[in-house]
């Protein structure tokens, strides 16, 4: 349950904090330092039978569902933004409908694979990550692994890939309530139960709604979600279905000058975004098979069903309004085979192998706007109705050799194969347009070895890799839309990279530093002065990223992280305001990002956090040359406060918080057009409070 509160209201609460009985928490006993082993996490990682339990060759970063729900985050992105090593995007400035970078790939759509229960869920037609259909109350585990990551997640994985597990049912009966409102017409409301159903099934389901105001003044933004599974699990064999459902109104408010923003950051004159809708469903029937023989089975049917529209109006005097419709199966099988005959003391040997299909329908209509007013238009002319038509097919193979003295071996080979077909009317195109086909494959590979050791009073790990994906253009920037476009003849872009790593704990302290560097063959941009995507050639993104956990008493903890990125152009090339020279920067990356946190636990069920978090000043969108402005750092200053209360059933906790505590003016995106610089301002300062409860 979250509110927002102010000025007695919030007093109050802290008030009746402080007034809760304390009772002293014994310092925790000291433990041999050991380093993290990785849990096995469902699909596209190679299989949904357990993972690597020794030393990890691929990095990987797991986060329990409960510390997202701890964190208050609203969504999942906004959780993975406070990671020291992840940066959300807010291209539209309403704090809701974020994306994520990885390692410098923010201005490139598609880029980081995004699967749930084994599904995965990126749009065909842009690229982008259907986050809204993971709600924080539904999530069990999420998993980031960074880098090209083609062997383990099939193209569209330049950046590294994010999986998710949600909560399964289960027998054990269990419930978590939140409810909340508070200031900018806050209400959010978020329900998850599970127990038995009778005849040996299990049913979880889980329901939320956020509604708030919006940037612009007199508009508002909603979001509701909805979920039930049934599961059948026996002889070690598990069923379930699943159904997801997501609906959201969006409030846009675009990007504005900088005398804009100093005038008012929150006004809107036209615009460059005005509202959205959008509503996805997901149905999946999955069935596991474990322990029975040497082979491990997983097979995940999916139906992917989206509706969106969206209207955009620009200062022109003219704007678009476009509708998309979106239906999609997709199946994986996937399997882990490792016989007791390939076990020999200490080392062992798996192999990983599986295949994928999917099969996509796009339905997408543009229409051209007239006499636009603020968030409206008067007249809308139809200018596009194409069909477009996605299928592909993968298949996959790995091994893993576990071997004495802490050592791991994996390695991996996938080929993927996909062809699109278009065909409709566009309005620069008289008549019915001619039927375009494209086909794209690609197969990769990739290696790593990693070492794992333990003593007394240190343990750590080293690991390498090295392996390659690729990004097929999306339907997109092939074949645009009304006012923009299409560049049918682009290229996919390939890339390779490779990462070398380590980690060493110790009894107070853990410390993680990876080094990185990607490079990309005919990297895709979207050239604005052009209105369409151009393949830019080579470009090469390098950097470190540093995790260090201190724990100088059992109460207190720090955490501090840095990642720096250097994203460049490699070679020269030519954008429609000029070439662009080599050397120059890709737009959006930022150079440093960097995060500290205090966490203190002063008693039994309390709980104080102090954050701070800066990303670096970054190029515009569009100024490829890096003649322009660029687009301010951000910081944020983070205050919460939490305790949990035991109850005679179940536990009470309460939190209260404040998100840019210094009401700093945040801009989140920037982009170069015609010579100007437009920003789009985040919100500002947030205090929520929370109350749940769980049992």
């Amino acid at each position: 349950m979250t509110f927002s509160l102010h000025g007695p209201a919030s007093a109050a609460l802290v008030a009746a904090l402080l007034a809760l009985p304390v009772r002293a928490q014994a310092p925790a006993e000291e433990e041999r330092p050991r380093v993290e082993e990785t849990v096995e996490v469902p699909g596209r990682l190679g299989t949904g039978g357990p993972q690597l339990k020794r030393g990890r060759a691929v990095s990987a970063e797991q986060v329990e569902g409960e510390r997202i729900r701890e964190s208050g985050a609203r969504s999942l992105p906004e959780f993975l933004a406070s990671l020291p090593s992840i940066t959300a995007v807010d291209e539209t400035g309403n704090g809701r409908q974020l994306s994520i970078d990885l390692r410098g790939f923010a201005a490139t759509p598609g880029a980081t694979a995004f699967v749930v229960d084994g599904v995965r869920l990126n749009d065909p037609d842009t690229g982008a990550a259907a986050f809204e259909l993971v709600r924080p109350i539904d999530v069990e585990l999420v998993e980031l692994r960074k880098g090209p990551l083609g062997p383990l997640l099939g193209g569209g994985s330049l950046a590294g890939g994010v999986q998710v597990r949600r909560r399964p049912a289960s027998a054990t009966p269990a419930l978590e309530l939140e409810l909340g409102a508070g200031d900018e017409g806050l209400a959010q409301l978020a329900a998850f139960a599970t127990g038995p159903a009778g005849g040996g099934l299990s049913i979880a389901g889980s329901a939320s709604l956020h509604e708030s105001g919006a940037p612009r003044e007199g508009e508002s933004m909603s979001e509701r979600a909805g979920r039930m599974q049934l599961r059948r699990a026996f002889g070690g064999v598990d069923l379930a279905l699943d159904a997801s459902l997501f609906s959201g109104d969006w409030d846009q408010p675009g990007a504005l000058t900088r005398q804009e923003i100093a005038e008012d950051p929150r006004q809107s004159v036209w615009n460059e975004l005005d509202a959205s809708e959008l509503e996805h469903r997901l149905v999946t029937l999955s069935f596991e098979r474990e322990g029975r023989g040497a082979t491990d089975l997983r097979a995940v049917l999916a139906r992917v069903d989206q509706r969106g529209e969206t209207l955009s109006t620009g200062r022109s005097g003219y704007g678009f309004l476009t509708k998309q419709r979106t239906r999609s199966w997709r199946l994986t099988a996937e399997g882990l085979t490792a016989p007791a005959a390939w076990r020999r003391g200490d080392a062992s040997l798996s192999l990983r192998w599986g295949a994928e299909a999917n099969r996509d329908r796009l339905s997408p209509e543009g229409w051209a706007t007239t006499e636009i007013h603020d968030g409206g238009y008067d007249d809308a002319l139809l200018t596009s109705d194409v069909a477009v038509e996605w299928d592909g097919v993968a298949a996959f193979a790995g091994v893993v050799l576990e071997a004495p003295a802490g050592w791991t071996f994996e390695a991996g080979l996938r080929h993927d194969r996909s062809r699109v077909r278009r065909s409709g009317f566009e309005l620069d195109a008289p008549g019915e347009a001619p039927a375009q086909r494209r086909s794209f494959s690609d197969t990769t590979w990739g290696a790593g070895l990693a070492r794992r050791f333990e003593g007394r009073r240190l343990a750590g790990e080293l690991r390498g890799s090295w392996s390659q994906s690729f990004l097929a253009p999306s339907s997109l920037q092939l074949f645009a839309f009304p006012g923009y476009f299409a560049n049918p003849e682009l290229e996919p872009q390939r890339g390779s990279g490779l990462v070398i790593g380590g980690g060493l704990s110790g009894r107070r302290f853990s410390l993680d530093l990876e080094l990185f560097r990607t490079v990309v063959d005919e990297e895709i941009v979207f050239d604005e002065a052009a209105r369409r995507n151009l393949n830019a050639g080579r470009t090469r993104r390098q950097g470190a990223e540093l995790r260090l956990a201190w724990h100088p008493h059992a109460k207190l903890e720090l955490r501090f992280g840095h990642a720096w990125t250097e994203a460049r152009f490699e070679s020269s090339w030519n954008s429609t305001d000029g070439a662009v020279p080599k050397g120059s920067a890709v737009p959006l990356v930022a150079p440093h990002r960097s995060s500290l946190q205090l966490d203190w636990r002063p008693a039994e069920g309390w709980r104080a956090s102090l954050s701070w978090r800066r990303t670096a000043a970054t190029v515009a969108s569009n100024d490829f040359d890096n003649s322009a402005a660029r687009v301010p750092d951000q910081q944020r200053v983070g205050l919460e406060l939490g305790r949990e209360l035991p109850l005679a059933r179940g536990t009470l906790a309460l939190r209260l918080a404040v998100e840019n505590l210094l009401d700093e003016l945040v801009v989140t995106r920037g982009i170069e057009s015609g010579g100007v610089l437009y920003l789009t301002p985040a919100p500002p300062r947030t205090l929520t409070a929370s109350l749940g409860y769980r049992f």
